[in-house]
């Protein structure tokens, strides 16, 4: 099996990954902990891009709506990128997430206060080391809870119940 479609054939991961993480952020208000990173915020932030055999379907700015990102996922529609902001202390990141590649985009990374432009680069490089390992930790959290099978049941019902709030 080529690179491409073992990408394809477990792209579900990913969806499974992205809707989970839209709806612990909005049941725990945002409020998140991994035992290796301790809390934060992570907060979905205005961007989402759906797909479904038919169509493909992006929502950006103010007007988006976590109603509507609901609604399309109970019509069978799956995450492909979304848009989050995550808290760390005084850091703060906001960055999109794609599904199928686990690949960062527009990234935007805490205020660097160094002088010197190598301590830039090397400041860059350790908060963006930083949240990696932040998205690192709540993968294996959402894989440790998805080969739980108790554990895996309790997480769908809380999407589930999720997915019909009004």
């Amino acid at each position: 099996m080529s690179e491409l479609s073992l990408i394809e054939h477990k792209s579900y991961i990913g969806q499974d990954f992205l809707t989970w993480l839209l709806a612990m952020s909005e049941i725990r208000g945002g409020e998140m902990h991994v035992p290796k990173c301790g809390k934060f915020d992570l907060i979905f932030d205005q961007k989402v891009i759906m797909t479904s055999a038919a169509e493909k379907v992006a929502w950006t700015g103010e007007i988006t709506s976590i109603d509507q990102i609901r609604a399309a996922i109970r019509t069978g529609k799956k995450v492909l990128e979304a848009q989050f902001r995550l808290t760390a202390g005084p850091k703060e990141w906001r960055f999109n997430l794609n599904t199928r590649t686990f690949q960062f985009k527009g990234v935007k990374t805490p205020k660097i206060l160094a002088r010197e432009d190598t301590e830039i680069l090397y400041d860059k490089l350790d908060v963006l080391d930083e949240l990696i390992g932040f998205i690192d930790e709540l993968f294996s959290e959402f894989v440790r809870r998805r080969l739980d099978r108790q554990s895996w049941e309790a997480e769908v019902d809380a999407i589930r119940n999720w997915l019909n709030w009004t």
